[in-house]
């Protein structure tokens, strides 16, 4: 029997957070790590349950890891800026979302963060470009992330849009304390 492509594991693990079972899509992720030690975004998946399950330390090891495979991998150096952010360090956290933006200029959870960055720093006409930027650039992402997390399931439009924009406003609501995905 052949191995699954890494996006069957991702969507499984995607439908699992889903569901709140954070514990198991990190075994899930964890696992898969041995049969695609090159993939990126599994060991951000992996940080992010770790955030979930109020591991810190452990998520930036596992953020840091997926910038080894792939060091402009934005995601991860969104949740390192998110991290950076929650523990008052806004320069850095603002280094870490421009970094993100340059990797991947469509990325929008980069821009949502620079956003609460810059209005943290009083900087407040770069925070509405910044939220700006992001609203421009989440449907695509959101299809993206719903193709995803539907594939394998022969489920289609509604049932995944609407997990996914829970998400989504879920990673923007909790965004302080958690971070974006």
């Amino acid at each position: 029997m052949s191995e699954p492509p890494i996006d069957d594991t991702l969507a499984q693990g995607l439908r699992l957070e889903d569901k709140g079972d954070f514990q198991g899509a990190l075994d899930l992720y964890q696992e898969a790590r041995d049969r695609f030690p090159d993939e990126a975004r599994l060991v951000h998946r992996v940080g992010v349950m770790y955030i979930r399950l109020d591991r810190r330390d452990d998520a930036r090891v596992a953020f840091e890891q997926a910038l080894e495979i792939n060091k402009d991998f934005a995601p991860s150096l969104t949740n390192l800026g998110n991290m950076a952010l929650e523990s008052g360090d806004t320069d850095t956290a603002v280094r870490y979302y421009q970094r993100a933006i340059a990797a991947q200029p469509d990325y929008p959870g980069a821009h949502h963060n620079l956003g609460i960055a810059y209005r943290r720093m009083g900087k407040l006409s770069d925070a509405v470009a910044s939220h700006r930027a992001a609203t421009r650039h989440e449907r695509r992402y959101t299809a993206e992330q719903d193709k995803l997390r539907l594939r394998g399931t022969g489920a289609s439009g509604c049932l995944g849009r609407a997990s996914a924009i829970l998400f989504f406003l879920g990673g923007s609501a909790y965004l302080i304390t958690r971070l974006h995905v």
